[in-house]
C-alpha cells in the first residue's frame, strides 16, 4: 500500500540523500536530469552546475521540481519531491555556498555509505574563467510517498 509520509519525514529523507533528479521546463519541453544537491535544512537546496542548456532554462523558467528515492525493491521504497524556485548566487555568496554544499555532501556520504569524499571540496576553492554557477532551490512545496508490502 503507497502511504504519504508525514512533512518531517519527507525532509529528513531530502536531509540524507544527496542524488536527486531535477525537473525544468525549456522552450516548452520538459526535462529531467540527475543532479547532486545537498539540503542546507532550512528549506533550501543547493547545487550546482556548469553553464549550458540546463543554467540557460532555469534563468528563463525559474519554477522547477527536484526528485530523490530511496529503493530497497518494488515493494519497499520511499520518494520525496520538491517544487521549488531557482536562484542563482554569485560571488563570495556562491563560494560559501559551494562550501555548504562539499561539506554537507562529504558528511552524508560518510554518514550513509561510509564513503569519504575528500576530494569533493576541491572544485570550491577554485578560481578560473569555468567557475560552476552556483544556485539555490528555494522549497515551496515538499510531498513524500512511501510503499512498505
Amino acid at each position: 500500500m503507497i502511504t504519504k509520509l508525514t512533512e518531517d519525514k519527507s525532509l529528513a529523507i531530502l536531509a540524507n540523500n544527496y542524488i536527486g533528479t531535477l525537473a525544468y521546463i525549456f522552450n516548452d519541453e520538459p526535462y529531467a536530469i540527475p543532479i547532486t544537491y545537498f539540503f542546507d535544512g532550512d528549506d533550501t537546496i543547493i547545487c550546482y552546475s556548469h553553464e549550458g542548456h540546463k543554467t540557460k532554462a532555469l534563468r528563463k523558467t525559474k519554477s522547477v521540481a527536484l526528485l530523490t528515492t530511496q529503493i530497497d525493491d518494488v515493494n519497499h521504497w520511499k520518494s520525496v519531491q520538491i517544487h521549488g524556485t531557482f536562484k542563482e548566487i554569485e560571488g563570495s555568496s556562491a563560494k560559501a555556498c559551494l562550501r555548504d554544499f562539499a561539506n554537507g555532501i562529504k558528511k552524508i556520504a560518510k554518514s550513509t555509505e561510509n564513503i569519504n569524499y575528500d576530494f569533493i571540496g576541491d572544485f570550491s576553492s577554485k578560481s578560473d574563467e569555468k567557475n560552476p554557477v552556483v544556485f539555490k532551490i528555494n522549497i515551496n512545496k515538499v510531498t513524500g510517498r512511501e510503499e512498505n508490502k
